[in-house]
């Protein structure tokens, strides 16, 4: 943490100014629909009473479960930023991903601007302190030890170094991100199913929890670790 704090006003310097993204549009219908499958998960419990692992997630971070008719979970969630944060608010998946494994998020919402980010790390210290005051955390990716694509712009960092310039373009609501490894622990995202970056080097198994920041106000994701 201390490293990737370390580096962090160089790199916040360089990083462009974030974009000012449209919120989307729901029919009120379809929104009251959907609202109503959603279950409210509170604290850091990672087991639902139905075997189903819950994500952990940070103060600023409010998460919901995905609700089936019949009551049984889904095993997906939704993970809202309702205010906008001073430092990144985090979700993170109850296990790390070995090869051949993924996770995914679909946007929702892209909020204020956009700042969301998918990626990999070691467990959070924000995720389970509560507390991002005193830790201010970064968002995936700009920390040591860390890997993550961006909403706001389509960057990939690792480490706190951007890999390229840009990976994809500004998501938008409706799109689809995937991070996993592949067999051989090779770190990859997809964005709408193809692929965007495939980074060599087997990804150590102690810093491969499937993570979410994000930091502008109203922004929604759904997110599936299953």
């Amino acid at each position: 943490m201390s490293s990737g704090m370390a580096g962090m006003s160089t790199l916040e310097s360089r990083r462009p100014a974030p974009l000012a993204l449209e919120k989307p549009k729901f029919g009120d219908e379809a929104l009251v629909k959907f609202e109503q499958t959603l279950l409210p998960v509170h604290g850091t419990s990672t087991q639902a009473g139905d075997s189903v692992l819950v994500p952990a997630a940070s103060r600023g971070i409010d998460l919901a479960a995905i609700m089936l008719p019949d009551g049984s979970r889904t095993g997906c969630f939704v993970a809202t930023c309702p205010h906008r944060q001073s430092h990144a608010a985090s979700v993170q998946g109850a296990m790390p991903l070995t090869p051949g494994e993924s996770f995914k998020i679909k946007v929702l919402a892209l909020g204020t601007f956009g700042e969301i980010g998918i990626g990999l790390s070691a467990p959070r210290a924000e995720v389970q302190a509560q507390d991002l005051d005193s830790i201010q955390p970064d968002m995936v990716g700009w920390s040591a030890g860390e890997v993550g694509l961006h909403g706001d712009h389509g960057c990939c960092y690792l480490g706190g170094r951007q890999v390229k310039q840009t990976q994809s373009l500004p998501w938008a609501v409706g799109d689809e991100i995937e991070c996993g490894l592949t067999l051989s622990a090779n770190v990859y995202f997809k964005h709408n199913k193809q692929l965007l970056v495939e980074l060599p080097g087997r990804w150590h198994i102690g810093t491969a929890n499937p993570t979410v920041t994000m930091r502008s106000a109203t922004s929604k994701v759904e997110l599936d670790i299953r």
